[in-house]
């Protein structure tokens, strides 16, 4: 599956604050964001080219407020990536970086 992919990108009206820490990182990132109504959730990881690398929520009822996943990036290259999140209303992307 390919999908373009521009930083920052929100496809539609975002309906919650999508970030990741550390970014830059090493051998794991936390991907946090925060609801305001409950949601089906999916979040996955792409690369540049916008090719899936990883799935870590697929479309899982997710309650309102602040949710946190620890990201283990072992399996990930130095480089550049995208990290999507995409509720029934809307879809957004941020640009995380591995530096090992």
């Amino acid at each position: 599956v390919t999908i373009p992919c521009r930083e920052g990108e929100i496809i539609n009206k975002s309906d919650f604050n999508f970030t990741a820490y550390p970014n830059p990182f090493v051998d794991a990132t936390t991907l946090a964001f925060e609801l305001t109504d409950p949601t089906e959730v999916t979040v996955r990881i792409l690369d540049m080219s916008g090719k899936l690398i990883d799935i870590l929520l697929n479309k899982i009822n997710v309650n309102a407020g602040e949710t946190k996943i620890e990201y283990a990036t072992s399996n990930l290259a130095n480089g550049i990536y995208i990290a999507e999140i995409i509720t029934s209303t809307s879809t957004q992307r941020i640009k995380i970086m591995s530096s090992k």
